[in-house]
């Protein structure tokens, strides 16, 4: 997904001289491209995160696209106050693009865990929020945000599923349907980010052991959210899977519950969420398995969901 969206940013700076690209040390093996064909507008500003969003807001103000390049921790946690005061404030053309999102770099401890950001960075002003599932929607978010006039963040994961949606095009804030059955489903499964694939997975579990026909909805913006896809969604649906990467609270599924609670008031719905709870991860470990000691497996999901809706 990285290839991905530093192949679409060249293709987009080769047409658009005023888009720049900053780092904060780090991605090797992945700016190079960008930084042999326009050298002029790439900086590597160093470890100093807080000092490249300053800059990159600098550049905003006098007209230019700015892309920054980092982990997920660093240019949301460290950086708040100047993403909040210099960027989202002056609602500048920022764009920040984070690697690492969630626990993709879950060996590396709490530290390196992005799992809290979707959940801070919803609540700033004018930032517009995307974490695509695949290379497919990666390259539709950078082409996306780069012609929007206001901050974005943009969420890369270390996702390998490039199976495409059933829908040709993206437009921001609307979601995309994998895998549409020929069959009516009364069961959602909404996911975000890197969850694509387990968001599947379960789908395929649903269907091979309990004969239960699910769809699945990816989000790639989860700020905004078009309130009349959820419309659509929920027209046939009486249970809804949300899943995510992230935060229980604050993130992905809470923005899904807001807009339920605000424009759905008698609904009859049951709702299960599944995500990351408010703790700090003790133990250093690849993705995997913290997600499976937190019950974020399919199979897991699916055991809860059944026992929780007692459809078998």
């Amino acid at each position: 997904m990285r290839q991905t969206f530093i192949n679409t940013l060249c293709e987009l700076a080769s047409q658009d001289s005023r888009i720049w690209l900053l780092c904060g040390d780090l991605g090797f093996s992945v700016l190079e491209q960008f930084a042999e064909l326009f050298p002029d507008r790439f900086i590597n500003i160093g470890i100093a995160e807080q000092n490249m969003l300053g800059v990159a807001a600098g550049l905003a103000l006098s007209g230019k696209v700015v892309f920054v390049y980092s982990l997920g921790n660093f240019p949301t946690l460290r950086c708040l106050e100047q993403l909040r005061n210099d960027i989202c404030y002056h609602n500048l053309n920022v764009n920040i693009v984070v690697a690492g999102s969630g626990l993709d770099y879950g060996s590396h401890g709490y530290s390196h865990h992005a799992v809290e950001d979707i959940a801070i960075l919803r609540s700033l002003p004018h930032l517009t929020i995307a974490a695509p599932a695949n290379s497919y929607e990666c390259k539709l978010v950078t082409q996306i945000v780069t012609h929007s006039t206001e901050p974005s963040y943009v969420r890369l994961s270390k996702s390998t599923y490039d199976f495409t949606p059933t829908q040709s095009t993206l437009l921001m804030g609307k979601p995309l349907e994998y895998c549409q059955s020929t069959q009516k489903s009364n069961i959602k499964i909404l996911s975000t980010g890197n969850m694509l694939n387990t968001a599947l997975d379960i789908k395929e579990i649903l269907f091979s052991q309990y004969s239960l026909v699910a769809s699945v909805h990816t989000f790639p913006f989860i700020r905004p959210i078009c309130e009349i896809s959820i419309q659509e969604i929920l027209e046939t649906c009486s249970y809804l899977v949300i899943i995510e990467e992230g935060s229980i609270v604050g993130g992905f599924s809470s923005a899904i519950l807001e807009i339920l609670n605000d424009k759905y008031i008698n609904l009859k719905l049951k709702i299960l969420r599944f995500g990351l709870p408010i703790i700090p991860f003790k133990r250093a470990n690849n993705r995997l398995d913290i997600l499976n000691s937190y019950n974020l497996s399919a199979s897991q999901i699916v055991k809860d969901f059944i026992q929780a809706t007692n459809l078998v």
